[in-house]
């Protein structure tokens, strides 16, 4: 009952709000085979971030824009400053808590196609990073709906004197996950849902000159003006 409610409830919403585009972008390319990853160097600086510090957002696509948040997800960062490619990221992501900007979106993502009753978490795991002609490269293992694939995303870290920035975009098809639903809503829905995972956070050792200027709203400090980045 709850879900034909939903279905209703959304079948009376405009058009424009059923239906959801997002920007393009790069498709994950499956792989079976991952390179070895890059040893550790000894500066290597390891931040956990507690719910909430990190950015999880996936976009679906059809017509309009609908993005769903994860406020509660968390994550583990090793940073090499030096090597870049020595750095991994461990994302967890609660899905049973879903924000979107039509609270009805995020009921029926959960119901219908996260299905968070059976599969209340995913994580997205680094195994190794190299550097390409873009810029890095991430493989990593995507957990998601009860199924594992191993994928190849672009992925950018900025590591300056202040902050260190992660990001990757990327998009998935849902039905090689298996998030299908069984419900009208399936064939409105696109198959390509785009990932966003994003942290900015203040870097450890950090001179105290960056909080100052931060606070003040200033620029950061110069020392901070020429980061080591791969993208």
């Amino acid at each position: 009952m709850r879900r034909v409610r939903s279905e209703r409830r959304l079948a009376a919403a405009p058009l424009g709000l059923l239906l959801c585009a997002c920007a393009s972008a790069p498709t994950a390319r499956l792989v079976t085979e991952v390179p070895a990853p890059v040893a550790v160097p000894d500066n290597a600086e390891t931040y956990e971030l507690p719910a909430g510090s990190i950015d999880v957002q996936a976009d679906v696509s059809a017509g309009t824009s609908y993005t769903l948040k994860f406020p509660r997800s968390r994550a583990t960062l090793v940073i090499a400053p030096s090597k870049l490619e020595a750095s991994s990221v461990d994302v967890h992501v609660d899905t049973t808590a879903v924000d979107s900007t039509l609270p009805i979106v995020a009921d029926i993502a959960k119901d219908q196609f996260l299905h968070t009753y059976r599969f209340p978490t995913a994580r997205f795991a680094s195994r190794s990073l190299r550097r390409a002609e873009t810029g890095l490269e991430l493989y990593g293992n995507f957990d998601f709906h009860g199924t594992q694939k191993s994928l190849v995303v672009p992925a950018s870290i900025e590591v300056d004197s202040c902050r260190v920035r992660i990001g990757c975009e990327f998009a998935i098809d849902r039905r090689a996950f298996g998030a299908v639903s069984d419900g009208s809503l399936d064939g409105i829905v696109s198959d390509s849902v785009v990932v966003r995972i994003a942290a900015d956070v203040a870097r450890k050792g950090a001179p105290a000159s960056c909080s100052k200027a931060e606070a003040r709203g200033e620029p950061l400090p110069a020392a901070a003006a020429a980061p080591a980045a791969a993208r």
